[in-house]
């Protein structure tokens, strides 16, 4: 099956201007009763996104103000599963948590991920 032209187009773009991130996919465990603990399980992805600073105002972020964002911007074919809350982003030595995921479609097809992210 061929790709849809704005996936092509996303992934064209991220990956000439985009960084290499380091994607981790952050499942919730079960609760283990003798040690009273949660063991999540993490699946770690290389790939490239555009990472985008944001300025949180009491306007579009009221809950994020004076927090670091930087919204990262994923083609939709890059990752095995859709993004989430709480997925972890690495970019070089900053790790930032995902708060926020809006998928962008178009032809029916979802052609990029938006992840509002907190740096900490």
């Amino acid at each position: 099956m061929a790709l849809s032209p704005f996936i092509i187009s996303a992934n064209e773009l991220i990956n000439a201007h985009g960084s290499v991130i380091t994607y981790t996919a952050v499942t919730d465990g079960t609760y283990d009763s003798n040690t009273g603990t949660v063991t999540n399980t993490e699946v770690t992805t290389s790939i490239k996104a555009y990472p985008k600073r944001i300025t949180a105002t009491p306007y579009n972020y009221p809950s994020l103000v004076d927090k670091q964002l930087t919204q990262f911007l994923i083609a939709g074919n890059v990752l095995g599963s859709k993004p989430k809350t709480n997925d972890k982003v690495t970019l070089g030595t900053d790790v930032y948590t995902v708060t926020q995921v809006q998928e962008i479609t178009a032809d029916n097809i979802v052609c990029l991920y938006r992840c509002l992210s907190i740096k900490g």
